[in-house]
């Protein structure tokens, strides 16, 4: 069974709860940019690593976004592939991508 599109003004209210994210041609996005820091990973490493901590909430949760890693960021794009559109899974998995990067 297909999950349930978001209405626009539904999607908007749970976009007004997250911080940095916006709604591009009907998928959830957000950019996380990895600056260069002395003494610290590359920025390089950071964006692997978040992108391997994002696939892990992914599998959990069965729900897969799209990742784009050109160095020195990773950006996200989330969108219910079954249901043609943004449902309430991908501003569930936009929470917990939030919670594990202190966002």
């Amino acid at each position: 069974m297909k999950t349930p599109l978001l209405s626009d003004a539904d999607i908007q209210a749970r976009l007004a709860t997250l911080k940095g994210w916006s709604v591009k041609d009907n998928k959830l996005e957000k950019k996380f940019s990895f600056p260069y820091k002395q003494g610290e990973l590359s920025p390089f490493m950071k964006g692997l690593l978040l992108i391997e901590r994002i696939a892990a909430l992914a599998e959990a949760a069965d729900h897969h976004p799209d990742i784009l890693f050109t160095y020195p960021a990773v950006t996200v794009q989330l969108t219910t592939h079954d249901s043609g559109g943004l449902t309430e899974k991908d501003f569930q998995l936009a929470q917990k991508i939030d919670a594990i990067t202190g966002e």
